[in-house]
């Protein structure tokens, strides 16, 4: 069983590659997802030396000598089988959220978990996977690792709303990255709404050039529209302006 996952948010649109479809060359063979034990649907089939797209999926799929998921949603998780040789690959799609703020100033990264009628003993972040901070509700005292000390809190009656979000104040470049909020219910983990958020920490000068970015005390909104790019200016954005951050660059 193979396991891989794959990040979406806005303005990203990301695809999945089942490599174990390239050693399946058998007439007919299929590639099946599998949401559920009694739900499935054909995804592609090879024939005539490639795999081509079923008809559920003919605008997300390539044909070609592997089978490449476009689009990718958060319905496209779960197991997807290879019928030629039996390989199977667990899909999860994970959104996120997207932060943006300028070098110095106070983000806050969502993060919440229905807790009515559960025991809730734990709720922690993790960033590029590396546990960063987390809290112990039976002490109610949050914990940040090296580097977040005294720059970390959680939300007023985190508990009882379900609101496990954290401030992070003075924000650094370093602190830039993609976490993921998980909380310990009943003794199992889960993974809070949103799944993921991505923090971009920018300088000031840069921050200038993203509308959506909040703009440093130093800042006027001014300065934002009388922003006048250099030939090499324009070049470097136009370069960075795709991809998770085209939506910022409208």
């Amino acid at each position: 069983l193979h396991l891989f996952r794959v990040t979406y948010g806005s303005g990203t649109i990301a695809s999945a590659t089942f490599p174990a479809t390239r050693n399946c060359s058998k007439e007919n063979a299929e590639l099946i997802h599998r949401s559920c034990d009694k739900c499935t649907r054909p995804v592609a089939r090879y024939q005539d030396g490639a795999w081509s797209p079923e008809p559920d999926y003919k605008n997300r799929v390539d044909q070609g000598d592997t089978v490449t998921l476009n689009n990718t949603n958060i319905n496209d998780s779960g197991l997807y089988e290879l019928t030629c040789n039996e390989t199977a690959t667990e899909l999860d799609v994970v959104p996120f959220h997207v932060v943006q703020a300028a070098e110095g100033q106070t983000v806050t990264l969502q993060c919440h978990h229905v807790t009515t009628n559960k025991t809730v003993e734990c709720a922690w972040w993790e960033k590029d996977g590396k546990r960063v901070f987390g809290t112990n509700f039976s002490s109610c005292e949050i914990k940040p690792e090296a580097g977040f000390e005294g720059r970390v809190s959680l939300a007023d009656e985190a508990l009882k709303r379900g609101n496990f979000s954290v401030t992070v104040r003075q924000v650094r470049q370093e602190d830039g990255g993609v976490y993921r909020c998980y909380v310990q219910v009943d003794g199992k983990k889960e993974r809070g709404i949103p799944a993921a958020t991505r923090l971009t920490c920018l300088t000031e000068s840069e921050c200038l050039y993203f509308p959506s970015c909040p703009l440093p005390l130093s800042v006027s909104s001014s300065q934002r529209r009388d922003v006048r790019y250099t030939k090499p200016q324009q070049a470097f954005w136009r370069s960075y302006c795709v991809g998770p951050f085209a939506l910022f660059c409208s």
